[in-house]
């Protein structure tokens, strides 16, 4: 059963079947079918083990039988203990895995997704004015490490496509003087307009029937910073889409779409790009936002305080690119260590649940214990025999979370990270270090337990 549960969780969540809650089933299936595996099969084969160590070592083979006889008399404690054990581990497993690709992500995440421009300049939460650097002489720019810099269009506009409801969106003009340092990139475009994302890009900037859209309004679905993916508005190269100035409502444009950003060039330029003549049509109120490319050699902190100190009174908000992601990349990365830490904290309550039901067994087999003493047994065998049952239970536990965490690790991979070209890593030292961190932890948690349990003397247990 459990084995039909395994193979049909990973049919399932494999290739293009695969889906949010096709993952989420896929876990609880890995888990429940690891802690049916291991309790059934589990004493059967220390059964096997125990005949041959009966060959040659007897009195071992008496304390492997008494460390799993009391947990074959409790079938479902036995495995509720295991699946305690089981989802802590195949939470920090799958975590773990999961950050360690991420981190990869990351450390990539906008690396080709800004063109070559340094500094984006934007507005503080007032009207925007950068004109003056219109004014600027090519010495001045040039003392100030300013390669080249273009001037953008913002606005508001409701946007509508076939078969989507009206929403907000932002307008942005875009100049031509934009595509001199490099332009973002595109993941589609019509290829009627181009053999590549540049080509399609002079051909917007010169039509002002064309335009570009970010991923949320591009792609059926899209994912930002690497999260699940978001449901998007489909509206793909080709199709046809309808802007109208939320001053004018009744004024209606329809535009066809002629490429979709990637994702990563989506956090920099949200909403619908046009030309700045379509632009100027499209919406009667608007702001600036200015994209700065700098001299390779110029400190790019430098530039954008003395940006700041310029422009700051004009409402100007300068922002450096490689900066901006940094940050993001720290908190992300940041998130998912809290998580981490949450559970690890919570690999610490199974540990305390599992010292609370050995507690509980013990107590309950008291004149066992004390029959067990009388007949000769020590009560250092009696100790080693509750330690090799508890470290049974938890040892299937900690194998079935590990791998459920390891194949859920495998799933989100090819689920949500291999499109973005990053390879499969496991991080095999954090694993082992997990391992080996909760059984020590459950060891720490019983010893004191099993120590005062097996020390009962035959005359104590028969006074229960």
């Amino acid at each position: 059963m459990g084995t039909l549960m395994i193979v049909s969780c990973l049919f399932f969540s494999s290739g293009s079947q695969s889906t949010d809650l096709s993952l989420i089933i896929s876990g609880v299936f890995l888990l429940v079918a690891g802690v049916l595996i291991g309790s059934s099969l589990g004493p059967f084969l220390a059964r096997r083990a125990l005949r041959e160590i009966a060959k040659s070592k007897p009195k071992m083979s008496a304390i492997f039988s008494l460390s799993i006889a009391y947990p074959q008399s409790r079938p479902f404690r036995t495995a509720a203990s295991m699946a305690m054990y089981s989802i802590v581990l195949f939470a920090l497993i799958a975590l773990s895995g999961y950050s360690t690709l991420f981190a990869s992500f990351v450390s990539d995440l906008g690396e080709n997704s800004r063109g070559e421009y340094d500094l984006i300049m934007t507005s503080s939460g007032q009207e925007l004015d950068i004109s003056p650097l219109f004014e600027w002489s090519d010495d001045d720019l040039e003392r100030n490490g300013i390669e080249s810099f273009t001037i953008m269009d913002v606005g508001l506009c409701i946007i509508r496509g076939n078969d989507t409801n009206s929403t907000y969106s932002t307008l942005r003009g875009v100049p031509l003087s934009f595509l001199e340092v490099g332009a973002l990139p595109l993941s589609e475009w019509d290829s009627s307009l181009g053999d590549s994302a540049v080509d399609v890009w002079v051909e917007v900037l010169s039509n002002p029937n064309l335009a570009i859209v970010d991923a949320s309004i591009g792609m059926e679905s899209y994912s930002l910073l690497g999260s699940l993916p978001a449901e998007g508005k489909g509206l793909s190269p080709g199709s046809t889409i309808e802007i109208r100035d939320p001053l004018r409502p009744m004024v209606q444009t329809n535009l066809r779409v002629a490429g979709v950003l990637t994702e990563d060039a989506s956090l920099l330029l949200q909403g619908v790009l046009v030309s700045s003549s379509a632009f100027s049509s499209l919406a009667e109120s608007s702001n600036s936002m200015g994209w700065i490319a700098l001299y390779e050699e110029v400190d790019v902190s430098a530039v954008a305080s003395n940006l700041q100190l310029e422009f700051g009174p004009e409402g100007a908000n300068v922002l450096v690119v490689d900066e901006l992601f940094d940050q993001i990349r720290i908190i992300l990365v940041s998130l998912l260590g809290l998580l981490r830490v949450f559970l690890a904290l919570g690999l610490f309550i199974g540990v305390s649940g599992l010292a609370v039901v050995t507690a509980r067994s013990i107590n309950e087999r008291k004149q066992q214990i004390g029959v067990i003493r009388a007949i000769g047994m020590q009560s250092k065998q009696v100790a080693n025999s509750i330690l090799i049952e508890v470290g049974w239970i938890s040892g299937i536990g900690v194998i079935n979370g590990f791998l459920a965490g390891l194949t859920f690790h495998y799933l989100l991979f090819k689920t949500y990270i291999e499109n973005e070209g990053i390879s499969f890593v496991v991080p095999w030292t954090e694993f082992l270090f997990i391992i080996l961190l909760s059984l020590f932890m459950t060891l720490l948690a019983v010893l004191p337990i099993v120590k005062n349990g097996s020390s009962v003397s035959p005359t104590q247990a028969m006074r229960h």
